[in-house]
């Protein structure tokens, strides 16, 4: 009676990306103001309380607009990319779309049987390849290309500055820890390449991490041949 059960929904929100620590410490200092303020109701505590006030909304207008033309101008080569970030902050992102099935394994195991069995069609479809290596071999003319040139340490770095770093869960690091420690990761990368550019082989650096999305949001869901694989490659 005197002190009633009281229930109050609290929703989980995530702070914005923008949202650094010197945004949290102005708004720590505009609700300590506030809280003075409301307490001693003084017209020189309201003025400064005001005044924190609209700072916090002048730094937030601001890091909101570093932030977003960072990124606008990151991923300006990209439409893709931009599309991509846009929709971050839009909350259009869309869950994924997949047949019904009795578990999730079961799912898997179906697209892996209907786009192998889709691949080996379209193989059997190509003429055989001792065709295809003789017409090579009579059309070709000129120098031949026996081997590839070893990258340097500062090629590469200059190649993965103006690459956009991606991951996916096959990576043994997220892309983010690379690109903040590019340095100590560029040596090891370098032999990598190296070493497949000695060999010609891409052998077990082809692995890739598997989505199948729908053609359309008005497709059958249960159809297999509605959706395409997408391959989110390893980096690493």
């Amino acid at each position: 009676k005197h002190a009633p059960l009281l229930v109050k929904l609290i929703r989980d929100i995530p702070d914005s990306k923008w949202f650094d620590s010197s945004y949290k410490a102005a708004r720590a200092r505009r609700r300590k103001a506030e809280k003075v303020w409301k307490k001693t109701m003084t017209e020189k505590d309201k003025d400064y309380y005001v005044h924190l006030r609209k700072f916090c909304n002048t730094l937030a207008e601001k890091k909101k607009r570093e932030y977003f033309k960072k990124h606008f101008e990151k991923y300006n080569y990209s439409q893709k990319s931009l599309f991509q970030f846009v929709n971050t902050f839009l909350d259009s992102e869309k869950s994924l779309t997949l047949p019904t099935a009795d578990s999730l394994q079961e799912t898997v195991n179906n697209f892996n049987s209907y786009f192998t069995e889709k691949i080996d069609k379209i193989r059997k479809s190509f003429p055989p390849d001792k065709d295809i290596a003789t017409e090579i071999q009579s059309a070709r003319s000129g120098h031949i290309l026996e081997k590839f040139e070893p990258t340097t340490y500062e090629e590469l770095k200059e190649i993965l500055a103006e690459t956009n770093l991606k991951s996916c869960s096959l990576d043994p690091i997220p892309a983010t820890l690379m690109s903040e420690n590019l340095d100590l990761f560029i040596p090891i990368l370098c032999h990598i390449v190296n070493a497949s550019l000695a060999d010609g082989s891409m052998e077990n650096l082809k692995s890739a991490h598997l989505v199948p999305l729908i053609k359309g949001s008005s497709l059958d869901s249960n159809t297999y041949r509605n959706y395409r694989p997408v391959s989110n490659l390893a980096f690493v």
